[in-house]
């Protein structure tokens, strides 16, 4: 992780797609249920209206009886509600910068709390997958290192600290 952009707005609008999903997934559902009944209310009358009379009024009830239009109307608010949460998550997964690859900071170049726009470099980075290290050697050390590309050990001492990689000469 490089940097991380204050996501308190972004998490908000997460917050809310998700609560605008929940209630078009309840419109849904009463949508669903409205569209039984109706269709429930149509066979009644239609076997009223057969046991009555011997005949039936038409073969299917109209789309709008059925209450279709609500329906596709309560599905496609469903569909644009889940698209703004896609959208509002993605944003959100966006406010964290990483490296795609193993790395250090060589340099910053934005500061806490500062505006960047697109294209603004944030930091250097250098790779640290590998590191080339040129050594001096005496010829007394030479004599006990063997054929290039055998394992070596690194030590880096820093202080009171020993840093310790393994490598290859």
């Amino acid at each position: 992780e490089i940097l991380r952009i204050e996501q308190i707005d972004f998490q908000l609008a997460v917050n809310q797609a998700e609560a605008a999903v929940a209630s078009t997934e309840f419109a849904l559902k009463l949508a669903k249920a409205n569209a039984e009944v109706a269709r429930n209310d149509w066979e009644t009358m239609q076997k009223s209206h057969r046991r009555l009379t011997g005949s039936t009024l038409q073969n299917e009830p109209d789309g709008l009886v059925l209450h279709e239009p609500q329906l596709k109307q309560a599905e496609a608010n469903l569909a644009s509600a889940k698209a703004v949460l896609d959208l509002a998550l993605l944003r959100l997964e966006r406010t964290v910068i990483k490296a795609p690859f193993a790395c250090i900071i060589r340099q910053k170049h934005i500061d806490i709390v500062q505006f960047v726009n697109a294209g603004t470099p944030a930091a250097t980075l250098f790779s640290i997958a590998v590191a080339e290290i040129e050594a001096g050697i005496s010829q007394s050390e030479l004599a006990g290192i063997s054929i290039p590309g055998s394992k070596a050990l690194i030590i880096l001492r820093l202080g009171e600290k020993s840093f310790h990689w393994d490598g290859l000469v």
